[in-house]
C-alpha cells in the first residue's frame, strides 16, 4: 500500500476521503493509474485492542462528492467489518494452532489420548493405536481402563476420585494389547480447563515402559553378579559397603 491513499488511512488511523484527483495526489499508485481511479473513501479496521488489522475502502472512476450521510454509513459499517475480520483472523489462528498441535501429537513417539468430561476417549494418535494393536475406531468412545488388566481396573475404580483431583498426575499401569500382550506403561495426565476454570476434559501421554523394565532387570542382574560369593577379607564390611554381623567364633587373620 506504499504511496497510496490506503497508506494514509493505515498510517494516520483515520477516515480519508478524496472527492477527486486521486491519481494526482498519489502518482506512484500504479493500481489507481491502471483502472483510472478518480475518487477514494477509506477507513481503518481496528480490533478490540485498538490495533489496525486492515482497512475498508471504496474507489470510483467518477468524482465522489462529500455527503454526510455517506460518511455516517461508512463509519457505522467499518466497525462491523472490523469485528468480522477479527473473527476470521482468530479462526485462522486457531486452525493454524490446531494443525500445529496435530502435527506434534501425530509425530511423537509416545501414545496420546484425549478424554471428554465423561472420561471417554475422543481422540488418539497413531502411536497409541500401535501400542494397543487396535484401529482408531475401536478406541474412540471407550475408557482408557477398558484396555487395562483387571488389577489396574480395580485400582482405578478405587482411586479415580483422588487421581482426578490432581491437575497433573503420573500413574503406572499394565495395558492388554489386542494380541494379549501385557504392556507396562506410564500415564502422564493433565486436566484441561477453560479460561474461566471449567473442566473441559483430560489428556494423557502414554510411555511404553517395556524397554525401561528390561533395562532395570538387566542392571539388577549385573549388580547381582558383582556381589561377592563369600565373606570379604575385611571383617565387618562387604563389597557393597554394607556392614555385616561380626562372627566372634571366626579366627582373626
Amino acid at each position: 500500500v506504499s504511496g497510496t491513499a490506503c497508506e494514509t488511512v493505515l498510517r494516520e488511523k483515520r477516515l480519508v476521503h478524496h472527492a477527486d484527483g486521486v491519481m494526482e495526489r498519489y502518482p506512484s499508485d500504479d493500481h489507481a493509474m491502471d483502472i483510472d481511479i478518480v475518487s477514494y473513501l477509506g477507513a481503518p479496521l481496528m480490533d478490540a485492542h485498538g490495533q489496525i488489522i486492515g482497512h475498508l475502502s471504496v474507489l470510483d472512476t467518477r468524482p465522489m462528492p462529500e455527503k454526510a450521510q455517506q460518511f455516517d454509513i461508512f463509519r457505522i459499517f467499518a466497525p462491523r467489518a472490523a469485528a468480522e475480520l477479527e473473527r476470521l483472523l482468530s479462526e485462522k489462528k486457531l486452525l493454524a494452532s490446531e494443525e500445529k498441535y496435530r502435527r506434534i501429537i501425530e509425530t511423537t513417539g509416545e501414545g496420546f489420548f484425549m478424554l471428554d468430561e465423561q472420561m471417554r476417549i475422543v481422540d488418539v494418535n497413531d502411536a497409541y493405536c500401535r501400542l494397543l494393536g487396535h484401529p482408531r475406531e475401536d478406541i474412540i468412545g471407550r475408557r482408557p481402563y477398558d484396555f487395562a488388566t483387571p488389577e489396574f481396573q480395580e485400582f482405578y475404580r478405587a482411586h479415580h476420585g483422588h487421581l482426578l483431583s490432581q491437575s497433573t498426575r503420573e500413574v503406572r499401569a499394565t495395558l492388554v494389547a489386542r494380541n494379549g500382550d501385557h504392556i507396562p506403561v506410564l500415564f502422564h495426565g493433565n486436566t484441561v480447563k477453560s479460561a474461566g476454570g471449567r473442566t473441559l476434559g483430560n489428556v494423557a501421554f502414554v510411555t511404553d515402559m517395556r524397554a525401561h523394565t528390561k533395562s532395570m532387570a538387566l542392571a539388577g542382574e549385573v549388580q547381582k553378579s558383582l556381589m561377592p560369593q563369600c565373606f570379604p577379607a575385611i571383617e565387618g564390611l562387604d563389597i557393597a559397603g554394607r556392614s555385616i554381623p561380626w562372627r566372634h567364633d571366626r579366627p582373626r587373620r
